[in-house]
């Protein structure tokens, strides 16, 4: 009994004085920070942003973006993510770019987790600290957040924005709103859930559908009292949607990049969901212990049937609405399994109410050898889930490009090619590492497969079938006269399509190291 309550003041102080919260962060940060300790980018686009903050150190807006010829960005480049990069320029002469860009990974991602935490106590979520463990057995969501920039802030704006929204803070969300359109081409998503919660708090059950029935007065009656045009009503609901419509609008007209942002937006929002698609097998493995939990979920919502609550049912068609989208594209994966987590802690509270893990234990599992066992296991499984995920991601990302990568071609490159030679990579992704080391060259293809512009539609198609070897017919012909490349570089690992270049006699090796092969195509 000492030895409870002992344990219980313990845990009274730390709550009381809000010490979980820097003890959770402390932690995350630990595991992330362990995560990012090594000389590798799990992201290629991370040379990217590095090469970007070094660009906008002169100036905060690029004028163009010439350096890859199968887009139109010379014309009409827009830098989506321009307030992240914004973010990392301070640094850039102070610390090493790519030290920065890991420590601020993990910085973010450590913020996120611990304002999840938050985010589930302020709105009365179930067990936060339990689904916030949970949401790191995701694999795919710990390798966004923590490698894929900015992915992190994207989702802390998601979070900020969300809680003002369904707390109706009118001046805060609009704030919000600014801030995620400069932020990312996502900011449509505050908009349209502004509408699904205005539409869910209108038709909530504090009103029987047989008012509807009546005359066209008791109708517009109901109506304008849900949406608080009346005193009797806190506050006017549909402000809102003006707040987060205004707020869009203004972060993208103030963007430095308009209106070359709008067809920037348009390819990260539409385009994206047509050429990169996970699949929904695929998206169930990855989340492991997150797929058990939701069927546990839904196996006692069966049993035990329970009144949602207004802020459950939004959740409920936002996570149906990320999974649809995250099975078309993995640019959705991220806001589908922390809106799934949110929606799970949500659907518990609904169920259980006030009971806590003291309550359940002592009134259903204390007594009881089955329940008691039962539990374990379900615990002892997300614990081997999730660390077993992470030590495996961890094991992998030796494997990943280092930091170095491609250095030393990119550097002969530079100082042994005619400035704006046009390079081309057998692997497309090689660009960024290229770029970031060697500046004076241009590129072929880069960034995304969806920025293609479509007048190169067909030759990046021609391009893609001779790097995979379903071609080889013609490479000269698609090289040199499509394309209109000066050098090719091929990886070590690409062993039959260096051997089928090397008997070309247009082909002239003029670079050899660990990594890669460079050719002058004559």
């Amino acid at each position: 009994m000492f030895i409870q309550n002992r344990r219980y003041k313990i845990a009274n102080f730390i709550i009381s004085h809000k010490l979980d919260y820097l003890i959770l962060f402390l932690i995350v940060f630990g595991l992330f920070l362990w995560l990012q300790a090594s000389p590798t980018f799990v992201n290629s686009d991370s040379f990217y942003h590095a090469k970007m903050a070094e660009l906008m150190q002169s100036d905060l807006v690029l004028d163009s973006f010439p350096w890859l010829q199968a887009t139109n960005f010379e014309q009409s480049f827009a830098d989506s993510n321009w307030l992240y990069h914004v973010l990392l320029v301070p640094f850039v002469d102070v610390f090493n770019i790519f030290l920065v860009i890991k420590f601020i990974n993990v910085l973010l991602a450590s913020l996120l987790i611990t304002l999840l935490y938050f985010w589930l106590k302020r709105n009365k979520g179930k067990w936060p600290l339990f689904f916030v463990v949970l949401l790191l057995t995701a694999l795919p969501l710990v390798i966004k957040i923590s490698f894929f920039e900015p992915t992190a802030l994207v989702l802390i704006f998601y979070l900020i924005g969300l809680d003002l929204m369904i707390h109706y803070r009118y001046w805060g969300l609009l704030i919000a709103s600014i801030v995620f359109a400069l932020l990312s081409g996502f900011f449509i998503i505050l908009p349209i859930i502004a509408i699904v919660w205005i539409i869910i708090d209108l038709f909530y059950l504090q009103h029987r559908m047989d008012y509807f029935k009546s005359k066209w007065g008791g109708a517009k009656e109901v109506v304008l009292n849900k949406l608080g045009f009346h005193s009797n009503r806190q506050g006017k609901k549909w402000l809102i949607l003006i707040s987060t419509v205004v707020g869009v609008l203004i972060g993208s007209i103030i963007h430095p990049y308009w209106p070359n942002n709008l067809i920037i937006y348009y390819q990260t929002l539409f385009s994206n969901l047509v050429h990169n698609a996970v699949g929904l097998n695929l998206l169930l493995i990855n989340i492991g212990a997150i797929t058990i939990c939701v069927l546990l979920t839904l196996a006692i919502i069966i049993i035990r049937s329970r009144k949602a609550s207004k802020l459950t049912i939004l959740f409920s068609i936002i996570t149906l609405l990320f999974l649809l989208l995250a099975i078309a594209s993995y640019y959705y994966l991220e806001f589908f399994i922390i809106s799934l987590i949110i929606l799970l802690s949500l659907l518990w509270r609904d169920l259980l109410h006030d009971l806590s893990w003291y309550d359940i234990w002592h009134k259903t599992i204390k007594d009881n050898q089955v329940y008691r066992l039962t539990m374990l296991v379900v615990i002892g499984i997300f614990v081997v889930i999730s660390f077993n995920n992470i030590i495996i991601f961890k094991s992998t990302t030796k494997e990943y490009p280092r930091l170095t990568h491609l250095q030393g071609a990119a550097e002969w490159l530079r100082y042994h090619t005619p400035d704006d030679s046009l390079v081309v990579s057998d692997q497309w992704q090689d660009w960024a590492s290229l770029f970031y080391y060697n500046d004076n060259n241009t590129y072929f293809l880069g960034k995304d497969q969806n920025y293609i512009d479509i007048k190169h539609a067909q030759t990046a198609e021609e391009y893609f079938d001779l790097m995979s070897g379903k071609t080889t017919i013609n490479s000269y012909l698609i090289l040199r006269d499509r394309i209109k490349a000066d050098y090719l570089l091929i990886s070590k690992g690409n062993l039959k399509f260096q051997d089928y270049i090397s008997q070309n006699i247009y082909f002239e090796l003029v670079y050899d190291d660990l990594e890669a092969w460079v050719y002058n195509i004559q």
